[in-house]
């Protein structure tokens, strides 16, 4: 695949998955923006990778997500990956809180910045948004209940 001259957003490319998913698209020679909720984390997953521009916001509120947005407002991503998610354990009586956190971090990042990203992408006629998701989101277990449900909104979506 070439991913020449395409700008790429991966969500919590820091670690893990994300990071992973960031590595390879700066292979296919995509400009890459690693993502991490503080700048220490994405410029240590750069140098892991060996690759990639740092950009930072916890997305798990609006505020970070805004100040994501403004820090690539003159370069849109024409790929968006919501990668971000995180997962807590937990069962059906987790608390109110502790549910709208996860759905915050699973669900809410992404739509706040699909909200932010979409215009753009719209007006250039050009644009990828993939939401990543858990086999969880369409099978899950009795685990985690709050941490599921926000993974199968998030596939909804």
């Amino acid at each position: 695949m070439d991913f020449t001259d395409k700008r790429v957003l991966v969500t919590g490319s820091y670690r893990g998955t994300g990071l992973i998913i960031a590595q390879q698209f700066i292979r296919e020679g995509a400009r890459v923006y690693v993502h991490g909720l503080a700048r220490g984390q994405a410029a240590a997953a750069i140098n892991e990778i060996g690759g990639g521009e740092p950009v930072t916001g916890d997305i798990a509120c609006e505020a970070g997500c805004e100040a994501l947005f403004r820090e690539l407002a003159d370069n849109c991503p024409d790929i968006l990956i919501n990668n971000y998610g995180t997962a807590a354990a937990g069962t059906w009586a987790t608390g109110s809180a502790e549910w709208l956190d996860s759905y915050q971090k699973n669900v809410l990042s992404a739509q706040r910045l699909i909200r932010q990203f979409l215009p753009t992408m719209r007006d250039r006629e050009w644009g990828r948004i993939i939401n990543l998701g858990t086999i969880g989101s369409t099978r899950p277990n009795a685990r985690m209940p709050h941490y599921y449900s926000a993974k199968g909104a998030l596939a909804t979506m």
